[in-house]
């Protein structure tokens, strides 16, 4: 009877496995008191990563066999652009978009999406943990083509029971987020931005390096 449940349950995971649409959402962001109001532009999309895909769901007890994947309904490389222009504009920064062949007038966020991949671990099927994390690098080019400042993130996120993959991904947006909100509106930020402006701080070349997360 036992084994019965388990087959039928495993059974219905896979016909109701498949590609699943979730909205990539982040929960509040405090934002501190200090306002800047430098003009500053953003990229409408980042570079890297897959723009949709952003998980994988496994087969229950043989998690190497993937049975469907997760999308973004927007890209993500889109939606990670939206999401920093917003928190420059509420910082105080006067934010605009720009595309990547548009020529830059102003100082300019860049963002490279290194990782953005969550998966399940059904071992203990119908209980059901996912885990997964986000890398970005945010970079700060003047109107030279030059990188000015430049910092990495990592957030990780995870949820447990019956499901909830929508919840850790959440939960690694929030906090990868939270991480920028504390590294864009900090002074060094704003000395960086205002020193390309003018032109004063010695620039060094455009370089893509390797994450120091990537063999964690």
């Amino acid at each position: 009877m036992k084994v019965m449940f388990y087959v039928v349950g495993v059974l219905l995971w896979v016909l109701c496995s498949g590609c699943s649409t979730i909205s990539v959402t982040h929960d509040q962001l405090p934002y501190p008191a200090n306002n800047y109001t430098d003009k500053i532009t953003v990229y409408s999309t980042a570079a890297g990563a897959r723009p949709h895909a952003i998980g994988q769901r496994k087969m229950p007890y043989l998690a190497w066999i993937p049975v469907g994947a997760i999308l973004a309904d927007k890209s993500v490389n889109s939606q990670m652009m939206e999401d920093i222009k917003g928190i420059l504009t509420n910082i105080g920064y006067d934010t605009s978009v720009i595309r990547r062949s548009d020529v830059r007038t102003a100082p300019t966020v860049n963002c490279i999406i290194r990782r953005y991949g969550f998966k399940n671990y059904p071992m203990f099927f119908p209980a059901c943990w996912w885990s997964g994390r986000i890398i970005v690098e945010v970079q700060l080019i003047s109107v030279s083509g030059q990188v000015v400042w430049d910092k990495e993130f990592m957030a990780k996120g995870m949820s447990g029971g019956l499901g909830g993959y929508d919840q850790a991904i959440t939960q690694a947006n929030t906090n990868i987020l939270n991480y920028m909100v504390d590294a864009l509106s900090s002074e060094e930020f704003h000395a960086a931005l205002v020193n390309a402006a003018n032109n004063t701080q010695v620039m060094v070349p455009l370089v893509i390096k390797k994450s120091r997360y990537e063999k964690e």
